[in-house]
C-alpha cells in the first residue's frame, strides 16, 4: 500500500510517479488471476483501490473499463465488478484430416452450426493455378455449449461442386459433404496463423470484448487423391474458449 505523507511534513525523497491506467492493470492483474476461487465476490470498489494504490477513481474505473475489454472481469450494474466466469477450455487440434464438426462430435461437447452467409463469387483469382473461376464463399458460425466459439469461412471451388449453391443451406460438415462426393483422403494447404483483436462485427458475432484476443487460421483442403485444392479456409477461434495442438 502506498502512503502519503501526513500534511506539514517534509522528506528529502522526490515525490513518487503517478501510477498510469497500463501500470494499474500491471498490478491488479496478478491479484485476479490469483483468486480464481473467488468469482462469486466482488472485486474491490474503485475507492477501495484508490486508496491501496493512491490513485483517483478516474484512473481505477479506467482500469476496470480495460480490464472488462480484455474479458477478466465484468460489471453488474448496482452490484460492482467481478471477476469472468471461464469455461473449460477445448483442445483443438490442427489437421486436414477431420473437419472441425468432427473433432468436436469426437470430444462430445454440445456443438451446432449456423449458417450465416452463402454466395457465389465471381472472377476470383485461383491462387493454385493464377487462373480466374468462380468460388462459392460459405460463411458459418459455430456454437459450443450455447456460446458462440469460432466463424468458418470456406471459399469452395464451384467447378469442382456444381450443386453447392443448392446444396451449401444444409451443409453441417463440409468434409462430409465432399465425402459423399467421393473424397475420402484430405491434405491441408499451408497454414498461416495469426493473432489479433475482433473487429466491430466478430465482436457482435462472437460475443466477446473488444481486447479478447482471436486466433485467425488461413489454409486450404486438398484431395490427396487427385491432389486438387477443394477449398480455401479462414477460421477465426475466440483464443479464450481453446487450447491449441499444432
Amino acid at each position: 500500500m502506498l502512503h502519503a505523507h501526513p500534511p506539514g511534513s517534509t522528506s528529502s525523497e522526490r515525490p513518487r510517479a503517478a501510477v498510469t491506467v497500463t501500470e494499474l492493470v500491471d498490478r491488479l492483474l496478478p491479484q485476479l488471476l490469483k483468486s480464481a476461487e473467488r468469482r462469486q465476490h466482488a472485486l474491490p470498489s474503485e475507492h477501495a483501490i484508490a486508496r491501496q494504490y493512491g490513485v483517483s477513481r478516474t484512473t481505477v474505473r479506467k482500469a476496470y473499463e480495460r480490464l472488462q475489454d480484455m474479458g477478466i472481469i465484468t460489471a453488474k450494474q448496482g452490484k460492482g465488478s467481478y471477476l469472468q466466469v471461464k469455461q473449460q477450455k477445448i483442445p483443438l487440434l490442427f489437421n486436414g484430416e477431420s473437419s472441425f464438426t468432427e473433432k468436436m462430435l469426437g470430444l462430445s461437447v454440445h456443438f451446432y452450426t449456423e449458417p450465416l452467409e452463402y454466395g457465389t463469387l465471381e472472377n476470383n483469382v485461383d491462387s493454385a493455378n493464377g487462373e480466374r473461376e468462380k468460388l462459392f464463399k460459405f460463411v458459418r458460425r459455430r456454437w459450443i455449449e450455447g456460446v458462440p466459439a469460432a466463424l468458418h469461412i470456406s471459399y469452395i471451388r464451384l467447378r469442382l461442386f456444381p450443386t453447392i449453391e443448392v446444396d451449401g443451406p444444409k451443409i453441417q460438415s463440409i468434409f462430409a459433404y465432399y465425402r459423399h462426393h467421393g473424397i475420402t483422403a484430405f491434405g491441408s494447404l499451408e497454414s498461416n496463423l495469426d493473432i489479433r483483436f475482433p473487429t466491430p462485427h466478430e465482436r457482435f458475432l462472437l460475443s466477446v470484448q473488444p481486447l479478447t484476443p482471436l486466433l485467425e487460421v488461413k489454409t486450404g483442403t486438398t484431395d490427396q487423391t487427385t491432389n486438387q485444392v477443394l477449398e480455401y479456409t479462414q477460421i477465426i477461434y475466440r483464443s479464450d474458449l481453446f487450447t491449441y495442438v499444432l
